[in-house]
């Protein structure tokens, strides 16, 4: 009897554990069909943005736009954005973040529509480029998923957008922002609780083979 009470007790205990693992949690899910909500962004030189309906993704009717710019060539520098023409997107998460993904495609406005003519960024962690963050489509008129898993506290999240032509523009949607969650101290005490409750719940029987040390 008390091994039967005993498998009991475990097999509770596993299900508490499993139901309960540390799992990704959403903290910041933006599609833009509202505004910008807490994120922000800024033009650099000549580059505009605005939330636009002529590209969405998914079951949505907008998204985030960066571009376009009055700059017709050497709109790249290279090295730096400080004179280039680009937007800046950014989110204060100030979280410990887990993964980070979004959609961004390539619009070109004129003749030719030509991919990699312009239009490409990054992302940046506190200022500082990711490794392996770059944002480059290669197609016109699709949309590209980027994820990446940081598994590090985070201030300010970046998504750079640059070198934004006369002629061409970025549409970025569907950000999500993840953490990892773990489970709350209350559902120990339910568990706690439970098992209290399990173990009133012998029978009369039970209880007196204890006794007799059956």
């Amino acid at each position: 009897m008390k091994v039967t009470r005993l498998s009991i007790y475990l097999i509770v205990l596993l299900t508490f554990i499993t139901g309960n693992s540390v799992y990704a949690s959403v903290i910041e899910y933006q599609d833009f069909e509202n505004g910008m909500g807490s994120w922000y962004a800024n033009n650099v030189r000549t580059a505009t943005h605005s939330i636009s309906s002529e590209f969405n993704y998914g079951s949505g009717s907008m998204s985030f736009k960066a571009g376009t710019s009055s700059c017709t060539g050497s709109c790249y520098t290279g090295s730096s954005y400080d004179n280039e023409q680009a937007v800046i997107l950014n989110f204060n998460v100030n979280s410990f973040v887990q993964d980070f993904s979004f959609q961004v495609l390539e619009h070109s406005y004129g003749s030719p529509d030509s991919v990699g003519w312009g239009e490409r960024g990054w992302v940046e962690i506190d200022g500082v480029k990711l490794s392996g963050g770059n944002i480059y489509p290669t197609a016109l008129d699709q949309w590209f998923d980027y994820s990446f898993s940081l598994n590090q506290h985070v201030n300010t999240l970046t998504i750079f957008l640059g070198d934004i032509t006369y002629r061409g523009a970025m549409f970025v949607d569907d950000v999500s922002i993840s953490t990892t969650s773990v489970p709350e101290p209350k559902s120990i005490l339910l568990f706690v609780f439970w098992l209290f409750l399990f173990s009133l719940t012998r029978s009369k029987d039970e209880r007196q083979l204890d006794k007799i040390g059956v």
